[in-house]
């Protein structure tokens, strides 16, 4: 069984960015594979054994709600990459994953250091990481990559669903059905060619092709 988890969600949901849980539900449906979606809005509520847990973007006022939890989220997180699950942090969600934010406030503490901040940047984006494309708008000031992925820590600045604009997202279903030791079938053609023309479409629409 796949767990997908969303935390916080009315905290940490500024821009859609559990679209992504929507995203990664249908793929897992359209394969016939079991999964499950928990919307945590405390600690206590994620399962023991979740698959994927998403740390969306929100607002300076939503973080500083949260902060009081930041040690007890450290060690929730640090111990869902040990046991190799994915953990997916967007725009605000990464800044706060470093051990000092950029205004100088407490971070999780997950990674170290404190992230830079640049010229606002607020436009759509395209990028190709490991030959697999992705689009996704940004409205960011920190000096990050777009996306970056290590270990099961995958961190974006990119808003919104962006899996469901991401050649990513098949590799992602892949690992969280490996992850749950359950078979990850192929999409049918079909699908994979609505879907195919969906992305082709998206990054048209979005001036990048």
């Amino acid at each position: 069984m796949i767990k997908l988890v969303g935390l916080f969600p009315r905290h940490l949901n500024l821009n859609g960015d559990f679209g992504n849980l929507t995203v990664l539900s249908k793929q897992l449906e359209w394969r016939g594979v079991e999964f499950e979606v928990h919307l945590a809005e405390s600690l206590h509520e994620i399962p023991v054994d979740a698959s994927f847990i998403l740390l969306g973007h929100g607002s300076a006022a939503a973080w500083a709600d949260l902060s009081s939890c930041f040690s007890e989220l450290k060690q929730v997180l640090s111990s869902a990459l040990e046991r190799g699950a994915k953990i997916l942090a967007v725009s605000s969600g990464v800044e706060h994953l470093f051990d000092v934010t950029s205004a100088d406030s407490a971070g999780i503490g997950l990674l170290p250091g404190k992230p830079v901040l640049r010229e606002r940047t607020s436009e759509f984006k395209s990028f190709v990481s490991d030959s697999k494309q992705s689009l996704g708008y940004v409205n960011s000031e920190l000096e990050l990559p777009l996306f970056s992925e290590d270990g099961g820590l995958i961190c974006t600045l990119l808003h919104g669903p962006f899996l469901a604009k991401s050649e990513y997202l098949q590799e992602l279903v892949s690992d969280l059905c490996a992850y749950a030791g359950v078979e990850c079938p192929e999409l049918s053609h079909a699908k994979t060619q609505e879907l195919k023309k969906y992305l082709e479409g998206a990054w048209v629409a979005a001036g990048v092709h």
